[in-house]
C-alpha cells in the first residue's frame, strides 16, 4: 500500500484522492461541530472562555478595528495590560478576525480553525510515521475531539497553542530525515565508487 511521504515519489492519483477525502472529513467535522450551534444561537463558549477569553478578544478586536494597538485594557480596575495578557491573545492571528466580524462569528471561526489545525496536523504526523489513511484520520479526530483538547476547550489559548504541537513534531521528523539523507549520500557515493573500482580491477 502506498504511504506518505513516499506518496511524493509516485503513489498515483488514488492516494492523493484518499488524502483529499481524509482532509475533507477533518475540515468538515470541525465545521459541523461548531457552526450549526452558532447559527442556532448557542455558540460554544464554555467556562473561562465566556468570562475572560471571549470578552478580551472582542475588546482586542475593537481596538484593532479603531486603529489602536491592543496594549491596554482600561475597563479592569485602573487599567491592566492587554497585549501581555494570555487570555486576550491580542496578537494571535485568529484574534484579528474580531476586528472584521461580529464577535460570535469570529469566535466560531477560531474554534473551527483550532480543530482543523490540530486534526490535520495529527493526520500529517501519523502519515509521516507510516500510518495508513484511515488510522491517521481517526487519530486526528480522536486527538481533536476527545481528551485534552476537548477538556481544555474552555481555555482557548491553551488549545490554540497545543493544536500546533503535531506540526512541530512533523517539522522535527522532516528535518531529521533530511539531515540523515544528506549524511548518507556521501557514504553511498563512496560505496558506489569502491564497487566500480573493484569491477575495473576485476575486468
Amino acid at each position: 500500500m502506498c504511504r506518505w511521504p513516499a506518496a511524493s515519489r509516485g503513489c498515483g492519483r488514488g492516494s492523493h484522492a484518499a488524502t483529499a477525502w481524509d482532509s475533507a472529513v477533518l475540515v468538515g467535522s470541525a465545521i459541523l461541530f461548531y457552526v450549526p450551534l452558532s447559527i442556532a444561537g448557542h455558540p460554544l463558549i464554555p467556562g473561562d472562555d465566556l468570562t475572560q477569553n471571549y470578552p478580551l478578544r472582542v475588546l482586542s478586536g475593537s481596538l484593532i478595528h479603531s486603529g489602536h494597538f491592543p496594549t491596554w485594557d482600561p475597563f479592569i480596575w485602573s487599567g491592566t495590560p492587554l497585549l501581555a495578557g494570555w487570555n486576550a491573545g491580542s496578537l494571535y492571528p485568529g484574534t484579528w478576525l474580531f476586528a472584521l466580524l461580529p464577535g460570535v462569528a469570529a469566535w466560531t471561526m477560531n474554534l473551527v480553525s483550532v480543530s482543523v489545525v490540530a486534526g490535520v496536523g495529527v493526520f500529517v504526523l501519523l502519515r509521516v510515521l507510516r500510518c495508513g489513511p484511515l488510522g491517521a484520520t481517526l487519530g486526528g479526530l480522536c486527538f481533536t475531539y476527545t481528551g485534552f483538547m476537548s477538556g481544555q476547550l474552555e481555555h482557548i489559548g491553551l488549545v490554540e497553542g497545543s493544536g500546533y504541537m503535531a506540526w512541530m513534531i512533523v517539522a522535527v521528523e522532516l528535518l531529521v530525515a533530511a539531515r540523515s539523507a544528506r549524511t548518507a549520500s556521501p557514504a553511498l557515493r563512496r560505496c558506489g565508487e569502491a564497487a566500480a573500482a573493484r569491477r575495473v580491477r576485476q575486468g
